[in-house]
């Protein structure tokens, strides 16, 4: 198993840089997903740049949730 973890420092009093550094996690992320380093977890901005999954794990955690469950739970 590998492990990265990867922090990006800015100053954030330097007019562009905000939106910089979120166009090279961008592209850096895109680069380690397409070399299949993919990340366990990330921000809500990081979930649009995920690929589809190429499974039924969505489906299957559905009927997981109907079946375990009480009915109360399932929204």
């Amino acid at each position: 198993m590998i492990s990265i973890n990867v922090d990006t420092t800015y100053d954030r009093e330097v007019t562009g840089e905000d939106e910089h550094t979120l166009e090279c996690h961008d592209e850096r992320l895109k680069v380690l997903i397409n070399r299949s380093y993919v990340p366990y977890h990330c921000g809500i901005r990081s979930v649009a740049l995920h690929p589809e999954p190429e499974d039924d794990h969505g489906k299957l955690v559905g009927m997981l949730h109907k079946t375990i469950l009480p009915p109360s739970a399932n929204h």
